[in-house]
């Protein structure tokens, strides 16, 4: 908001004096910074009240407006979190592999193993190198890349 009311009076100097063309420039300069979206990166949602997301979930509110994934879908993956899902998959990572898996992309399985050191919740907190917030972070990552969000 500030830039934007910096520019607009910078912008209305210039064409007082004439310059037509910094006008143009300060239009496609905030349409550009309107049209910017941020996203929230998935590691933002893990246990954070008052949702108290686990990893799973963390995972698909990340990308809940880029994916129009409902709430009620979020809440299904509750029973994903602390090494529940199945094969005893990671959380964060099982939430990538159905994203992806729903959009005919291909996995993200080997990255994952390493950057986090396994694929299961149960080894990768016994080996105590990766914490639960940095699988959601490397998940999130990687869905990111391979969906090119």
């Amino acid at each position: 908001m500030k830039i934007g009311k910096n520019f607009y009076f910078f912008a209305v100097k210039l064409i007082s004096c004439g310059n037509f063309f910094v006008w143009k420039i300060y239009i496609t300069f905030a349409k550009i910074l309107n049209s910017i979206k941020m996203r929230t990166t998935s590691e933002k949602f893990f246990h954070i009240k008052p949702e108290n997301l686990n990893c799973a979930q963390s995972v698909l509110k990340g990308f809940h407006n880029e994916l129009n994934i409902e709430q009620n879908e979020i809440d299904d993956f509750r029973a994903f979190g602390g090494g529940r899902a199945p094969e005893g998959l990671c959380g964060a990572l099982f939430a990538a592999e159905t994203l992806l898996a729903h959009r005919g992309k291909s996995s993200i399985r080997a990255e994952f193993a390493k950057q986090a050191g396994d694929i299961t919740c149960f080894k990768i907190k016994k080996n105590a190198k990766t914490s639960c917030n940095q699988c959601v972070k490397i998940a999130d990552e990687l869905l990111a890349k391979k969906l090119e969000i």
